[in-house]
């Protein structure tokens, strides 16, 4: 990402760095550069408006907190659903298997 992606064309040009036509998508102006692999990485410079910052401290509590909350429910539900659960295998009725695994989608 880039401010102005003319003037970055242009200075990589001058580097011997070979850029692509620079193009107009509507979200951005997008070029391409050749990597010396032979590899193609876009920069873009964005014509929409950017999101504003969030202060650092109350995001990361936040998602810390919603992380714990789910962690417990986890555990809080692995130990009950283990217990129950101990030892009872699928029987299938005589003279049937009993399927395992995922079903398989039809029409694919």
């Amino acid at each position: 990402m880039c401010e102005d992606i003319e003037a970055f064309a242009k200075a990589m040009q001058a580097r011997g760095v070979t850029c692509g036509p620079v193009r107009n998508e509507g979200w951005g102006m997008i070029t391409r550069l050749e990597l010396p692999s032979g590899g193609k990485i876009g920069v873009y410079q964005p014509l929409h408006p950017r999101p504003k910052a969030m202060a650092a401290g109350k995001a990361g509590k936040a998602a810390r907190r919603a992380r714990r909350a789910r962690r417990a429910r986890r555990a809080k539900a692995g130990k009950a659903g283990k217990a129950g659960k101990a030892g009872k295998a699928k029987k299938a009725p005589e003279g049937k298997a009993v399927k395992r695994g995922k079903p398989k989608r039809k029409g694919r």
